[in-house]
């Protein structure tokens, strides 16, 4: 449809490509119109662009195109809607491109609520942070830079048959992270949860909230996983999805209302553990150096 499209244009019209689904390359096009009506013909990829202009155009469309498209001043046509079940049927068609329109795929609350028949995988982790009395609160995120460098998420994993939420999230962060369990201080008050589709498969990940406690020593796994301690403005620009900075933005407030409690916590805790360092210290047989 490329030559079709330099017809459409008015004068002074501008075409913007964003991908090449009918293919790369174009033959036997005039590109007289292109001088004549000074037209301009520019391409974009979003796939390169920095976190920081992905997170800023989010933003933009939320603002100001979602109201748009609610009120129906926006509006486009669409050749035929898919059930999320389906999709294999929406690939197939848009693969034949004969359509005018968008596709439209729809995913319902039932694919959650037990009432489809696609089964949803569950999944729990810990949002990590520590906590002193002269320093931000930190987050412990990760990063799987063989699946996705651009985005750090915090520990988490598949629960197991009927295996309780906060058991697996411990059990998922230690196996992640090489932190114990007397490193975390879990707390099961503060539950998020995040439901998304993951290819075709839907998953409902639920968070909890966990303190570092001590000097907790975080391992890499060795395949491939980062792992960075991140202050709340550091963690939002990392996460990439709307749905954890959310959580982490809640998570921040959560623990700020409670910082006098959770810092004198932590100060008892380093006085107690100076303490068994100094007792045994003093059980020790020191020998004569003369």
């Amino acid at each position: 449809y490329f030559a079709d499209n330099i017809e459409a244009l008015a004068k002074d019209g501008r075409m913007s490509l964003q991908g090449t689904m009918g293919g790369a390359v174009v033959e036997k096009v005039n590109l007289g119109p292109v001088l004549f009506k000074r037209l301009r013909i520019e391409g974009s990829a979003l796939r390169s662009r920095s976190l920081e202009y992905q997170r800023t155009l989010s933003q933009t469309f939320q603002t100001h195109v979602l109201p748009m498209i609610e009120n129906k001043s926006v509006q486009w046509h669409i050749f035929k809607e898919f059930d999320w079940e389906n999709i294999k049927n929406a690939h197939r068609l848009m693969e034949q491109a004969q359509f005018t329109g968008k596709i439209v795929v729809k995913i319902s609350l039932r694919h959650w609520d037990g009432q489809s028949t696609m089964s949803v995988i569950n999944m729990a982790g810990l949002l990590i942070y520590r906590i002193s009395a002269r320093k931000p609160i930190e987050y412990l995120l990760l990063n799987d830079s063989y699946e996705n460098h651009k985005h750090w998420y915090p520990p988490k994993g598949r629960t197991s048959g009927t295996e309780d939420e906060l058991k697996c999230a411990i059990r998922e962060t230690m196996d992640v992270t090489g932190l114990r369990a007397h490193d975390m201080d879990a707390d099961s008050a503060f539950r998020a949860e995040v439901k998304y589709v993951d290819g075709v498969q839907p998953k409902q990940v639920v968070y909890f909230l966990a303190r570092a406690v001590g000097r907790a020593a975080v391992r890499s796994d060795g395949a491939g996983v980062k792992h960075q301690w991140c202050s709340i403005e550091q963690a939002l620009e990392r996460v990439v999805f709307q749905s954890m900075q959310n959580i982490l933005t809640s998570a921040e407030k959560y623990i700020e209302d409670m910082r006098d409690r959770l810092v004198g916590k932590e100060e008892d805790g380093w006085r107690a553990r100076s303490g068994g360092i100094e007792a045994r210290m003093g059980r020790m047989t020191l020998g004569d150096t003369r």
